[in-house]
């Protein structure tokens, strides 16, 4: 259950749903957006009428409770009002149906074939007219979820575009968080693209990228402001309960997978319940018409649960790696993620309750105020601090390989050692080995520099003849040191036209040097042998055959001076 694919599933539901919904649902908006510039509030002046009593108001309250029933009827007379004007006011869950006098002019409710109690949220604007002056105008307002409670819609008064603008200034910052957190969850998923290699670490990060666009998305469209643009709104305030829902799994997710990695059974059996819950209640929703808003109390349980389950686990963690360590021995890196783990997870559970007590006991319409707060600032603090354990990763990795590197390097002559070599010449089959060849290669006269010069003339000598070999030979294989004067190549595709050229550059540069004061040459003897299958069984085999060659070159070398009888 670590991996995403989990949720991949969910999220074709949901894309096939918002397909299905934007092309069959009927379209609930009534009206469109017009661009005037004015608005003022409009709470003054009403009275407020249920089945048992009528009630009147200097300014409108934010709740209405009733002995019984979902509905109430706000009424006022028009005055003043002129053609172009409008009262514009969001209903969140509810139906809403405007008279004057006794005759319907607006409605919304939900469509016919609609299996939902809401008909979704939306901003109304009532168009006003000359004709109006005068005439009562009567808002009824149908609660589709709770009874005994009305929530009063705040009222405005002016153009189309005016109240927009004012609900959009007001919802400014909201907007730009949520914008930020999607974009944030985009981010991550595509650095967990660009280092998919590094499974241990991105994998918890998919999850945290999953948890960031999902919480986004939700939080964006609680802001409303969909419902200014947009006509099935419906389907908005459906795409609201599934990406919360989703964001709940990637939420459990990435932490059993961060932070234990992915042992923790209660987070398992957290996330295995919220998936079944997605399922069942996605079922009844489209085919019983049980709304999302009855059974949203699960994920919500679901969610707080585990956030205060990883709370927890993560507070006693941190005091036994102190009681463990008294506080001398824990790292203050390690202290530091833990406490940071502690203030993220408790962050998104308080500004969740806070957001969770304005949704039942206040009926707010925007149930992601606080919590877009505690997520961005989770994410943010969360990836941070996952980042500077990939950079520390990074780091311990190259430092490694550099170790690594070293342990196959010459120190004396930069080139690969004979342990790296024994390594090589292992590696492969016969049907690799055969395009490839051995060079053995041994310096000539080692024995009089060392004897005669001195030994640090010899190394002088052994250092400059690998610098040769390196840059002459280094274009067709790997070159090592495998022995005080003795060096091989594991040469790739070399003809021996080639090999034969390459030798000769090799002897010429090196008969080049002179040594002050000195009648005495620097050569280097060179042997190649192709792998054969039919002669070879291994790339020893090859290399004894190249051996053979290069002491027959030594030969012919030492021949040009025979004064210097020696190796």
């Amino acid at each position: 259950m670590n991996k995403p694919k989990i949720i991949y599933i969910q999220i074709l539901a949901v894309i096939l749903f918002a397909y299905v919904s934007l092309r069959y649902l009927p379209d609930a908006s009534l009206s469109t957006v017009q661009r005037i510039n004015d608005c003022e509030p409009y709470r003054h002046g009403w009275t407020i009428s249920t089945s048992s009593s009528v009630l009147f108001y200097d300014s409108l309250p934010d709740f209405l409770y009733t002995d019984s029933g979902h509905s109430a009827l706000i009424s006022r007379t028009i005055a003043d009002a002129k053609d172009g004007d409008y009262i514009g006011f969001f209903s969140f869950q509810q139906q809403i149906k405007v008279y004057i006098e006794n005759e319907l002019i607006y409605s919304f409710v939900p469509g016919e074939g609609v299996l939902s109690s809401t008909p979704g949220n939306k901003w109304n604007f009532i168009p006003l007219f000359d004709e109006y002056n005068g005439k009562t105008l009567t808002i009824q307002v149908y609660e589709c979820y709770s009874e005994g409670r009305v929530a009063i819609p705040e009222f405005y008064y002016g153009s189309q575009h005016g109240i927009a603008a004012h609900y959009l200034k007001i919802e400014a910052v909201q907007i730009l968080i949520s914008f930020v957190t999607v974009v944030m969850g985009l981010g991550l998923g595509i650095f967990c693209i660009l280092y998919r290699k590094n499974q241990q670490f991105v994998l918890g990060l998919k999850w945290l990228a999953l948890f960031a666009l999902f919480r986004g998305i939700w939080s964006s469209i609680e802001t409303n402001v969909y419902s200014l643009f947009f006509t099935h709104l419906l389907l908005f305030s459906q795409l609201s309960y599934l990406c919360l829902k989703l964001a709940t799994v990637s939420f459990l997710q990435f932490i059993n997978v961060t932070f234990h990695n992915g042992r923790s059974r209660f987070l398992k059996i957290l996330t295995a319940a919220e998936i079944a819950e997605f399922w069942i209640t996605g079922i009844l929703q489209f085919k019983c018409g049980v709304d999302f808003a009855s059974t949203v109390f699960v994920t919500h349980g679901i969610l707080l649960s585990g956030g205060v389950y990883a709370a927890l686990i993560s507070i006693a963690s941190l005091r036994e790696k102190l009681r463990e360590s008294e506080m001398v021995v824990l790292p203050a890196k390690k202290r530091n993620a833990y406490i940071a783990q502690i203030i993220c997870t408790l962050a998104i559970i308080v500004t969740s309750l806070i957001d969770l007590m304005r949704y039942y006991l206040v009926n707010s319409p925007d149930i992601a105020k606080f919590c877009r707060l505690g997520d961005i600032f989770y994410i943010m603090t969360i990836s941070i601090t996952l980042f500077l354990d990939f950079v520390s990763i990074v780091q311990m990795g190259f430092e490694a390989e550099q170790i690594k590197e070293e342990a196959a390097i010459d120190p004396m002559t930069k080139v690969r050692n004979r342990a790296t070599f024994e390594m090589d010449i292992m590696k492969g089959t016969q049907r690799q080995w055969a395009k490839k060849g051995i060079i053995v290669l041994d310096l000539n006269n080692l024995k009089y520099f060392n004897d005669v010069l001195g030994h640090d003339m010899g190394d002088y000598y052994i250092i400059v003849a690998s610098e040769i070999i390196s840059d002459v030979y280094s274009q067709c294989g790997n070159v090592y040191r495998i022995g005080g004067d003795e060096f091989c190549v594991i040469a790739n595709n070399l003809e021996y036209e080639k090999f034969l050229e390459l030798r000769n550059t090799a002897e010429k540069r090196i008969e080049e040097l002179i040594v002050p004061g000195h009648d005495i040459h620097m050569e280097i003897s060179a042997g190649y042998a192709p792998f054969d299958g039919k002669l070879d069984y291994t790339l020893r085999d090859t290399m004894k055959r190249a051996d053979k060659f290069m002491y027959s070159r030594k030969v012919e070398l030492k021949k040009r001076h025979p004064e210097l009888n020696m190796r």
